[in-house]
């Protein structure tokens, strides 16, 4: 034998980039072993063995489990090799997916931000704002003396309720308040927490029919303001504006959260929501 038809473990780890250790560890385990180990207790493998390991190398990277390569090694089968290849691809392509998920998630929360930022430049300002078909999930507050506690577990329960139609997204949320009760001094009667759905969300329209709320498109009145979604003054401000101009408007009342209390400081205002009013104007 000619020395140079020998590869240690460290020649043969460097030729094909991997550690020694994983060379070590396929050996303990019976799936790449050396052809032989010399007097001085080192392994030695042949350079025909380069090949072997480049598709055990492949297959490894490509999450198909060592138990099932080391039963194609031991005997090949190219049907069991595929079906390895197939389950690892189902295995990626459904990690693609929950990884766009991810980033979508993540695109909707700089938009949020990069919106709130703007809005910040418009407090107490009534404006009209175009807004597409939207669809809530809303839990009522089931008290007119409301607290910051109440309106939390509020959104917390509307969450592990979506959670259970596997409903994740952070699309927006805030405070509903229904057109009836507007006028009337126990305005928050029936009133309560939403979380926006998705377009396409495929939820239990009869189960849920007394919490599923939609916005229609159009033009909104608007107004953004800092204080607490159950405070009535600006509310009041903003319909008298609109009686004021002549502004027809109908439908609920929703009060966006567009920054709550976690973001204190960058706002620079006592413990209170940044959020928007909108109501529907009637043409």
């Amino acid at each position: 034998m000619e020395d140079r038809q020998w590869l240690g473990v460290k020649e043969l780890a460097d030729t094909v980039g991997v550690s020694r250790q994983t060379l070590i560890y396929y050996d303990s385990i019976d799936l790449f072993k050396p052809e032989f180990i010399d007097t001085n207790g080192y392994r030695k493998y042949s350079t025909s063995q380069i090949m072997e390991l480049r598709e055990i190398l492949f297959l490894k990277n490509n999450n198909v489990p060592l138990e099932v390569i080391k039963a194609n090694i031991k005997k090949k089968s190219l049907d069991n090799i595929k079906k390895g290849l197939k389950a690892s691809r189902e295995k990626m392509l459904t990690d693609i997916e929950s990884m766009n998920r991810k980033v979508e998630k993540i695109n909707n929360r700089i938009y949020a931000l990069e919106r709130a930022g703007l809005e910040l430049y418009t407090v107490s300002i009534p404006m009209i704002k175009y807004f597409p078909k939207r669809m809530l999930f809303m839990m009522p507050w089931g008290t007119t003396f409301m607290t910051r506690s109440k309106l939390y577990q509020t959104f917390m329960n509307i969450r592990k309720e979506l959670g259970k139609q596997d409903f994740s997204d952070d699309l927006g949320w805030g405070a509903f308040f229904p057109e009836k009760n507007l006028e009337n001094e126990d305005w928050l009667e029936e009133a309560g927490g939403f979380i926006y759905l998705p377009e396409n969300a495929e939820i239990d329209i009869a189960q849920y029919s007394e919490n599923i709320k939609t916005l229609p498109a159009g033009e909104y009145l608007c107004m953004n303001r800092f204080d607490m979604p159950y405070k009535r003054k600006a509310v009041d401000e903003l319909l008298e504006w609109a009686k004021q101009h002549d502004i027809k408007t109908e439908g609920n009342l929703i009060d966006e959260c567009l920054l709550d209390t976690t973001f204190q400081g960058i706002t620079d205002t006592e413990k209170v929501d940044f959020s928007q009013l909108q109501i529907y104007i009637r043409r």
